[in-house]
């Protein structure tokens, strides 16, 4: 149980570290990996009793959960705000592409 907390808290420390330069993928693998951390946590505390001890050290692992959630949603803003922008992007070009072509007359006159 001991090493499961500690490779809990090794990992949230290191991504609360990197956390900045941090992009989607490697989140993505953090809470990967956290999860299957978790379960394996979760599974061995029905058989085993978490000592007060150890209740407290999860208790600080999960107060970094704030940051590492403000992380995730100032990614999940700005890939939303990408989406926006190529979505009008690709309106402002549809307009100008029309297919005004086949319906234009040019004429040139000569004097």
């Amino acid at each position: 149980m001991d090493e499961l907390i500690c490779s809990l808290e090794q990992l949230t420390y290191n991504m609360i570290q990197e956390l900045e330069a941090s992009d989607y993928s490697e989140l993505s693998a953090f809470v990967e990996q956290r999860q299957f951390l978790v379960d394996a946590i979760t599974e061995l505390s029905h058989t085993n009793a978490l000592s007060h001890q150890d209740i407290e050290r999860l208790r600080e692992v999960v107060k970094a959960d704030d940051l590492i959630e403000k992380k995730m949603i100032f990614l999940k803003q700005e890939a939303s705000d990408w989406l926006n922008q190529r979505q009008n992007s690709k309106v402002q070009r549809g307009a100008y592409e029309n297919s005004f072509y086949g319906e234009s007359i040019l004429m040139d006159y000569k004097k």
